[in-house]
């Protein structure tokens, strides 16, 4: 069966696919570009912050009517639900009505070459605090985007767009940000596939509201992450309660897709960061139930693929090791969005708790917007996703209400 996830794999290196083009009325703001963004150097530092910084409070605050952030590809390039694939080069600011209140543009993330496989970058881009929006550029500095426009700088962990990658995760108050910075060899000999020759290295660096950028753990080895004699690749993907949320050891690229169709990661566990920059314990999962997809509270999507490979077991863990949607089996190779709450939306159903409803086949669920919103892309396993879209729950069923714009949902802007 071919699905999405494995037709990005096999187009990634011509990257061809057809541009969006987005509906969504966007209000004029002042965007940082690659050159605004620059200064990044060949290798992570932890250069003193410049400018950085929100004033006051560390986040804004925000009343009146919900807000969502999401993110685009307005410029040429393959569009894919899988996060570690995507390459974004907009945020945006909208109603539940897709017009905009604010959007900027930014350098987007590219691909490192990693060997014969196709790389998988961190699937968190952004992650929405109260009433701004904080997201990554390719060139790693963080930025802010509030309702107004106004544009922030908050934080720098400079990567080059080459052979690095960078993923973050911002505290809930918006003080602290934590950063896992990975140095990829440079190419050495071989065609097709050459060789990576050099030295591998993990920064994990630390932001706070009243101090500078500094890297608190680095590790280097001449073997690959998760070999004999290399350390574990370090992937952060959100913040809870307890602190920020680390994935370990996950595959840094892949042949092959996974048990969902929209991953977040191929492998490893998921664990809390500790102040030192060293992962804790992983978080427990059910017996045989492999962490796919976490969501930046530390809701932990966990499957397993039954032995003839035709349905998926899937199970909800909380960041604290608690059961929040007990184990129940789908056909294929679903998408999956959960939430809080013991809520989970899977191709073709949703259920909450008890209750249980369904939802068209050519929606894909991406993220929950409320406990009767769930936001998704139109599209079916066979194709690249197309617009972004609402589904309205109600009653045992659903209504799908089409965007008319090729987005990927962030979360929502709260108070």
């Amino acid at each position: 069966m071919l699905r999405k996830s494995l037709i990005a794999l096999a187009i990634l290196g011509a990257v061809s696919a057809c541009a969006s083009s987005s509906s969504v009325s966007l209000h004029t703001s002042q965007s940082p570009s690659a050159s605004a963004a620059a200064s990044a150097s060949t290798a992570p530092s932890a250069s003193p912050s410049d400018g950085f910084g929100r004033g006051g409070p560390c986040v804004a605050s925000l009343s009146g009517t919900a807000l969502m952030a999401v993110l685009e590809r307005k410029a040429s390039g393959f569009q894919t639900m899988v996060g570690p694939f995507q390459h974004h080069d907009t945020v945006a600011i909208a109603g539940l009505n897709a017009v905009a209140r604010a959007h900027a543009t930014f350098q987007p993330r590219s691909m490192p070459y990693i060997g014969n496989a196709a790389t998988l970058l961190s699937p968190r881009e952004a992650y929405t605090v109260h009433g701004v929006v904080d997201y990554i550029d390719g060139l790693g500095n963080v930025w802010s985007l509030g309702v107004d426009g106004h544009q922030t700088s908050v934080a720098r962990f400079p990567i080059t767009l080459q052979q690095q990658e960078v993923s973050f995760a911002v505290s809930s108050d918006g003080c602290h940000l934590m950063a896992a910075a990975l140095t990829i060899p440079p190419k050495g000999a071989g065609d097709p596939f050459p060789t990576l020759n050099g030295t591998w290295k993990l920064d994990v660096m630390q932001w706070d509201f009243d101090g500078a950028a500094k890297t608190i753990k680095s590790w280097s080895s001449a073997s690959f992450p998760g070999q004999p004699g290399g350390f574990q690749n370090l992937v952060l993907v959100g913040w809870d309660s307890v602190g920020p949320l680390v994935v370990v050891g996950s595959a840094l690229g892949t042949q092959n897709g996974n048990v969902i169709d929209n991953f977040d990661f191929f492998g490893g566990s998921v664990a809390h960061l500790g102040a030192d920059g060293t992962p804790g314990p992983a978080i427990a999962m059910p017996s045989g139930c492999a962490p796919v997809r976490v969501t930046p509270a530390g809701d932990i999507t966990c499957a397993t693929q039954s032995s003839d490979g035709t349905s998926v077991t899937i199970q909800v863990i909380s960041s604290s090791g608690a059961v929040e949607v007990p184990g129940f089996t789908v056909k294929g190779y679903p998408d999956v969005a959960a939430a809080t709450g013991g809520f989970i939306a899977v191709t073709g159903q949703w259920r909450k708790g008890s209750s249980t409803g369904t939802l068209p086949a050519n929606f894909e669920p991406e993220g929950w917007i409320d406990p009767n919103t769930i936001f998704g892309r139109l599209g079916t396993p066979a194709n690249p996703p197309g617009n972004a879209a609402l589904a309205h729950l109600s009653g045992s069923g659903s209504t799908v209400e089409n965007l008319g714009f090729a987005g990927d949902y962030v979360g929502m802007l709260t108070p």
